[in-house]
């Protein structure tokens, strides 16, 4: 295999190799300046070769700042200035016999014949170009080689690749030049007189096609022959951390005196934890430190977990707090260490999701830092290690329903406005194009889809499915190696800038880069911790008072209990969708235990199996009569195992404990089996796991119908199922949030907002304020800042939710204002600041300028900035006049606008009502619309309903039988509330969901263990609907009673 300009798919290559019985040879075709040649690496340091070569090629595409800019593919002017030199110093750094060049160029192969290179080739293509190839070769006298190109398997790929390539020259199929494409005609095949074929041929075709040129093809089965080099899959490859002790500052000049050496630092990091945590140490705590630091020893992870340590203890000196997330919360020592902040023991989590003796790759430890701050970290990671030895991870990014279809539909010429129609309406976005799935779509039903050109749109589309599109940046991952980097794999810039140029990202996504044996760390962003911190920051700003969760727990505020059995929890933390606020109120939350599983249960294995309302039943049960029943328990050791989930498997742990306890698996195999359940590709194993439980669970005497419904349950967590640990570390999060959201209601809705919201829009939290009984002030240049504040019962809207205001002018405002005090007027403000006439009409149009005192109405602002002129510059104003500048003169007096075209220029400048409900624009027709507050519902439990709705989310669903249907979130301006479309309501009011509203809503209202969920039958447009008296009645109608 040789990509061009990259090693992108070299692992998937090497396994698919494998699984054929083929030989891998790994190459790399390379167009630098007009000039190609192609590299084939021999051995591990040609492997490096590769990396290296693709490394700069790719970092030439975005060089960074002030390097010099090398034209790589098509661009040059066909001298091999960059090319040559590379490869020179390559053969310089490798030596002979580690890889051979390959290249139709005479000036490349003359340069580097001059220079004494070996294993030089005349590239040697087939068809026309063949004679000319051979002709070379007998002027350098060099051996000629077969090197046909290849771009697609066969010839009916020719369509595909006329599209990708018109999609990555972003330009119409009709325009793209036919120099741009391979060849694709099957009649050139064997003939000398056209260009050669570009699809893969079998021996017998490539014996017509090299029949005049004898030897050509052998020797490329020789070259393949020589090739003997498998990337090495499955070896971990520990970075080091130096040490004090380490001879000469290096770790690996004494590898077991270090190993030794870390360790003991280790340990002596995790006496210190004990006393940070102030933990009463007991016979298990300290059972528990010895063996997961006898298994760290073992595996040789103590510098992985000093290098993690290293991270946290300089987030920590800076201030920044992080949460461990995923199952290095099962870890004692994670604990100590400060990784996590959730005691093991204390809520019972399985070490062996973690760590355990058989795992042959590294155990993840994943580390959340508020998001904007996040960054700070990555950046002191590529300082402390080197940016040679560090990276962030690359997603590889494919086509999906809706991008193929977008693409495709551009190629051919259609017209934007055409396409978003249409994609807009795509029931999902990501995912296969299932062409029959899409056009039976309820969502899809008003699309012309059978017409043309979207039919062969579609069908194009399906060819496109899963196909690599672009690289995107992994959302927190980094890869650091013991060696550079790019002796292991390539790297590349990522089109993403930072302040230091382009990020510098690897050319593997995460799959191949774990499957190398290479470190990987996540380190992600959250934002859940980035509205603590504001929040906390802007409560002692207002009352002087300092909370520290270290001192404070939430868990046993009565305020917060209340407020999460309600589900109140909107803004809070992992707990605000609306599947998991419902969940809340049936669940009649209050505790930590029943929080941590309600974020599993609610996944949709667990759910879909049926798991999930038999927790709910019992769960009330056992609250009600303080028993647990022993039918919930399929075997007497379940009792012991889950009885804090009322025998429910609720967690990846649970199936662990069941393959080890009952099965007799060990804790490798019962791993194993784990990864089958949740790991992408690893679910073909899983007939292979369930033959050895069912005969473990046999051993174990267990009854045939037991062991199937266990093996049932197990199935039901594939690809869903959740780490118990990661439940337990976001719970802590979460109740910290509704804690703040129960005392500071101000303070915390403004940070949720500042960190622009969560699962919902804006604009929905904005409505939440307001129905939790806070004002919500507009933009002001003299009592607001650049982002939201909250204080006592009151947010105020920042200056940067203004859309198209210049983000520099927000702090020119501020300090401005800091300077020479508050602004007394429209004169003194645009004196002062100097705006230009557009940023002072969008001040003014969103009510930033209201609060000056100078007594204007809004519309005679906006007469006064009409007739405001900036001729003069910033700069100009400290120049020395004359006489002095008369400024804008008095506009004549008007009136103030109505309340709406207040409200309505509100909405044109901030994209959203911040100080009314969206629906107070719609009261008249509202009123006419006969409809009952949403906060009335659980009166109406068991009856037929009426509201008013404006759209908040949607979540399309479908049933056991595969059929579609959707849950939807609306809101009035007295509550938030639920409805579902089954399917049947969903196949015929689809196509009415795809606006925010506002709708009037009819259906059923349901009450289940408190929660009210409406099951709507009608839908329809505010606007559109003509209501009478007549026209609805409230019938009674039996519903489930909690």
């Amino acid at each position: 295999m040789a990509d061009l300009n990259g090693l992108w798919g070299a692992v998937p290559f090497q396994r698919a190799c494998s699984a054929a019985g083929v030989k891998p040879v790994f190459g790399l075709r390379l167009r630098v300046e007009g000039v190609e040649a192609q590299v084939v690496a021999f051995n591990a340091d040609g492997w490096a070769v590769l990396c290296r070569l693709a490394t700069k090629v790719q970092m030439n595409l975005f060089p960074a700042r002030g390097a010099a800019t090398v034209f790589v593919e098509h661009v040059g002017m066909g001298m091999p200035r960059y090319l040559g030199q590379w490869l020179q110093e390559e053969r310089e750094r490798a030596g002979d016999g580690c890889f051979a060049i390959l290249s139709r160029h005479g000036d490349l192969l003359r340069k580097l014949q001059t220079a004494g290179d070996a294993d030089l080739y005349v590239a040697q293509q087939s068809g026309a170009r063949a004679q000319a190839d051979a002709d070379l070769a007998s002027t350098l006298q060099l051996p000629v080689i077969a090197c046909p190109a290849v771009v697609f398997s066969s010839p009916e790929d020719f369509t595909r690749h006329r599209l990708l390539v018109a999609i990555g020259r972003n330009t119409n199929l009709s325009r793209l030049p036919s120099s741009a494409l391979a060849s694709a005609d099957p009649m050139v095949r064997g003939t000398r007189a056209r260009s050669a074929p570009a699809w893969m041929r079998n021996e017998l075709e490539l014996g017509v096609d090299y029949r005049y040129y004898p030897g050509a093809v052998e020797r490329a089965t020789a070259l393949a022959e020589r090739t003997d080099y498998r990337i090495p899959l499955g070896i971990k490859r520990m970075p080091r951390l130096p040490l004090k002790s380490d001879v000469g500052g290096d770790p690996h000049a004494n590898p077991i005196a270090h190993q030794a050496a870390a360790l003991a630092e280790l340990k002596k990091a995790c006496q210190a934890g004990v006393s940070r945590r102030a933990l009463v140490w007991t016979d298990a705590y300290a059972q528990q430190l010895r063996r997961e630091l006898a298994l760290i020893r073992e595996q040789d992870l103590s510098d992985y977990f000093l290098i993690v340590a290293d991270i946290v203890t300089w987030a920590g000196e800076q201030g920044i707090q992080n949460c461990g997330r995923g199952s290095a919360a099962n870890s004692l020592v994670s604990y100590l260490l400060g990784f996590t902040h959730v005691d093991p023991l204390q809520h019972d989590l399985w070490f062996d999701r973690f760590l355990n003796r058989g795992r042959p790759d590294f155990p993840d430890v994943d580390l959340d830092f508020a998001w904007d701050e996040r960054d700070r970290v990555l950046d002191r990671m590529v300082r402390r290690h080197g940016n040679d030895h560090v990276a962030m991870l690359s997603t590889h990014v494919t086509f999906g329903a809706r991008g193929a279809v977008r693409e495709i539909a551009k190629a051919m010429g259609i017209p934007p406005v055409e396409i978003t129609p249409i994609t807009r309406a795509f029931p999902w976005s990501r995912g296969g194009v299932d062409l029959e799935r899409i056009r039976k779509h309820p969502k899809a039903a008003h699309l012309p889809l059978q017409e043309e050109p979207w039919c062969t749109i579609l069908e194009q589309a399906a060819a496109l499915d899963g196909f690599p599109r672009h690289l995107g940046v992994h959302a927190g991952g980094m890869v650091l190696a013991p060696t550079p980097l790019t002796d292991h794999l390539p790297l590349q810039h990522a089109r993403k800038e930072t302040e230091d140029g382009h990020l510098v990202i690897t050319q593997w996504d995460m799959g191949p880069v774990e499957d190398a044996g290479l470190l990987k760390i996540d380190l992600l962003g959250n934002r859940g911790l980035a509205v603590v911190r504001d929040a906390k920051k802007m409560v002692r700003g207002n009352s002087g008072i300092k909370l520290s969760f270290g001192q404070l727990n939430p868990k046993t505020d009565l305020r917060t209990q209340e407020m999460m059995a309600s589900g109140d929890t909107m803004g809070c933390f992992y707990i605000e969708s609306p599947s998991m606020r419902s969940l809340l109120r049936k669940l009649r939350c209050r505790d930590f235990p029943t929080l941590v599983a309600a974020s599993s249960i609610i996944r949709p294995g667990i759910s879909s199996s049926g798991m999930m309302q038999a927790y709910i039943e019992r769960h009330h049960i056992a609250r009600t009569t303080g028993k647990h029943d022993a039918s919930w328990y399929l075997h007497p050791l379940l009792r012991e195992l889950f009885a804090e989930t009322y025998g429910v498997m609720a967690y990846q742990e649970d199936v662990l404990r069941i393959a080890q306890r009952l099965a007799g698996m060990s804790a490798a195999d019962a791993d194993g089996l784990r990864k089958a359940m949740t790991k992408k590709g690893a679910h073909k194993r899983l007939p292979e796991w369930r033959s050895a439980f069912m005969q473990g669970v046999g051993r174990a005497g267990l009854e045939p119908e037991v062991a199937e419904e266990l093996w049932r349950q197990i199935e039901s967590f594939a690809g869903y199922s959740f780490c118990k640990a990661h439940s337990a570390s976001y719970a802590e999060v979460s109740y910290r949030s509704a804690y703040l959201r129960a005392h500071h209601p101000a303070e915390f809705m403004a940070s949720v907002l500042r960190n622009h919201g969560g699962f919902y829009a804006s604009f929905a939290y904005v409505a939440e304020a307001l129905r939790m009984g806070l004002t919500v002030e507009r933009p002001c240049v003299n009592r607001g800042i650049g982002h939201f504040t909250g204080r006592a019962r009151s947010l105020r809207t920042g200056l940067y939710e203004i859309q198209g205001l210049r983000s520099s002018l927000v702090p020119r405002v501020l300090q401005e204002r800091e300077r020479g005090g508050p602004y007394i007027g429209m004169q003194d403000f645009a004196s002062r600041l100097t705006p230009t006439r557009d940023q002072m009409e969008l001040l003014t149009r969103a009510g930033a300028l209201d609060g000056l005192p100078d007594g204007y109405t809004r519309p005679e602002r906006m007469r006064w900035t009409a007739l405001y002129k900036t001729s003069r510059t910033a700069s100009a104003v400290s120049e020395p006049r004359l006489f002095e500048d008369p400024g804008v003169p008095t506009p004549p007096a008007a009136p103030e606008f109505s309340t709406r075209r207040l409200l309505e220029m509100e909405e044109e400048t901030l994209g959203y009502l911040v100080s009314e409900h969206p629906l107070s624009l719609h009261q008249e027709a509202i009123r006419s619309a006969k409809v009952i507050p949403a906060r009335d519902l659980e009166k109406h439990a068991g009856r037929r309903v009426r509201l008013v709705g404006w759209q908040v989310t949607q979540k399309p669903v479908r049933t056991k039988n595969g059929e579609p249907m959707s849950f939807l979130s609306f809101e009035d301006t007295t509550a938030l509330y639920e409805t579902v479309l089954f399917p049947q309501a969903y196949k015929r009011l689809a196509p009415w969901t795809l606006t925010r509203g506002p709708y009037v809503i009819e259906g059923i209202a349901r009450d289940e263990y408190g929660s009210i969920t409406v099951e709507v039958d009608s839908l329809q447009l505010l606007r559109d609907i003509a209501v009478s008296d007549s026209q609805f009645h409230t019938s009674q109608v039996t519903s489930k009673s909690s």
